[in-house]
């Protein structure tokens, strides 16, 4: 049969030792970390990424207003007052 706190006390010795190491070596992977963040930011296209964002906002916008706002009222009347004014035509003859 298994004994449990065996296992137990094993898993809690490795835990606490990796734990240990890590807090070792903490400062080098902040370092680390920092440096690479650094790199990343330095090298980031942030032109690119504005201009995308402003592009999407743009036509998120101007699809909003077609689809529910003020040009979507302008188009259907636009229609509707070209559909009948199709139809008066048609009364006419």
């Amino acid at each position: 049969m298994i004994e449990y706190p065996i296992i137990r006390l094993e898993l809690e010795r490795m835990k606490h030792s990796m734990l240990t190491h890590l807090g070792a070596y903490h400062q080098e992977i902040s370092d680390q970390v920092e440096k690479y963040m650094e790199g990343a930011i330095k090298n980031f296209d942030f032109g690119s990424a504005v201009e995308e964002a402003s592009h999407e906002a743009i036509k998120d916008t101007i699809n909003g207003y077609f689809k529910y706002g003020d040009g979507n009222r302008f188009i259907r009347d636009v229609i509707t007052n070209s559909l009948n004014e199709m139809f008066k035509i048609n009364e006419d003859s």
